[in-house]
């Protein structure tokens, strides 16, 4: 039993699911205050003792990640919990998705947890206080010491026609490059009218290309869905290849609710435990088209050491939480991390990266 499953937990889940995860975001943003930070890094290694593991550091795209997982787009929305990201162990954190101009996102209700399916729905719609608010936040972390890489997802504003979201992506790709440690651009949230139109490889050509050109060396991710069609993955595949895009986090939420009927009443993205059968057969897809010449980032219901280890089996190189720590709790992360440690060294398998592709290890 924990602090959070005991106290935190059964409090805010007294509130309505938006006003719950605004009351954590104000106490994660109480993590930019060092003192906060380090007191928040000691329970979690309470909890969790091995914090650190050699054997779980990991290249994604040119750049050295300290252990798999990090925390999905979504949780910090506005670029206010990187502290706490980095004390709960996290190796990275996606903010986001940020928006141009701020935007208040769809009407409430707009997030609704299913508590016994371990799962979310949330039709958000990019509630964002623009770029420039969130720059002006983490322009803070320039300079600092830090163990945890910051990555920035951006969406263009509800309002934005098709025909404008190439010049939208642009600009907010030159804006945040300076920012981040990696952009990645979502095509995928089931939530902005149309926006999954810009999935098709034509449009999808079109915007990649405009946000390299602003980007430079700069990582760049693409965030896909897993509701796209197998057919219709391999030119995806092809576009993304001949722009040279670094990684693909996949996937995102979910319009399906073939694994989760509870979820029929409620429109708008699927995640948490039940998504995880179709990413992680996503993850496998993308892995048997690509092999290892673009590095996958597998999200999408991990909860536990053997679904993180049945992912990068699958083919990810790195993963994101955001539903699992609603339901399990910050400490999720450093126990997922122990375990996978405990796991290798059982094996003696001395590199995670050892497992990436192959799901034969899984069974020795």
């Amino acid at each position: 039993m924990t602090l959070y499953s005991t106290i935190i937990k059964p409090l805010l889940f007294l509130l309505e699911g938006e006003d719950a995860h605004r009351v954590g975001m104000m106490g994660a943003s109480l993590c930019e205050c060092q003192t906060v930070q380090r007191l928040v890094g000691e329970c979690v290694r309470y909890d969790h003792p091995s914090h650190d593991h050699p054997s779980l550091a990991i290249q994604l795209a040119g750049m050295k990640l300290n252990a798999p997982i990090g925390i999905a787009a979504g949780f910090d929305k506005e670029g206010c919990a990187i502290g706490f990201g980095q004390s709960i162990g996290a190796s990275h954190i996606e903010v986001g998705t940020v928006t141009l101009r701020p935007q208040s996102g769809n009407s409430r209700p707009r997030v609704f947890r299913l508590k016994n399916e371990r799962a979310i729905v949330n039709r958000m719609g990019f509630p964002s206080s623009g770029v420039d608010a969130v720059l002006e936040r983490l322009s803070r972390w320039q300079g600092r010491e830090r163990t945890i890489r910051i990555g920035i997802n951006i969406g263009k504003n509800k309002d934005t026609p098709l025909s404008a979201a190439v010049e939208e992506y642009r600009k907010l790709s030159q804006l945040v490059a300076p920012f981040a440690d990696y952009i990645c651009i979502n095509v995928s949230s089931p939530n902005t009218p149309e926006l999954r139109s810009l999935q098709e490889p034509d449009r999808l050509r079109d915007l990649l290309a405009a946000c390299r050109t602003e980007v430079g060396a700069k990582p760049l991710f693409v965030k896909l869905s897993p509701d796209i069609e197998q057919r219709d993955l391999v030119p995806i595949v092809e576009v993304i290849l001949e722009q040279q895009i670094d990684a693909i986090v996949a996937t995102n939420t979910t319009i399906s609710r073939d694994s989760c009927e509870a979820a029929s009443s409620y429109q708008g993205g699927l995640s948490g435990a039940p998504l995880f059968e179709r990413s992680v057969s996503f993850v496998a897809a993308l892995y048997r088209e690509l092999g290892s010449r673009i590095p996958l980032i597998g999200v999408g219901g991990i909860e536990s050491s053997e679904r993180a280890l049945s992912m990068i089996a699958a083919g990810a190189t790195a993963l994101q939480l955001y539903t699992g720590i609603v339901f399990h709790g910050p400490s999720i992360i450093a126990s997922i991390h122990n375990e996978i440690a405990e796991w290798l060294q059982k094996r003696q398998i001395p590199e995670l990266s050892s497992l990436i592709g192959h799901p034969e290890l899984l069974d020795s």
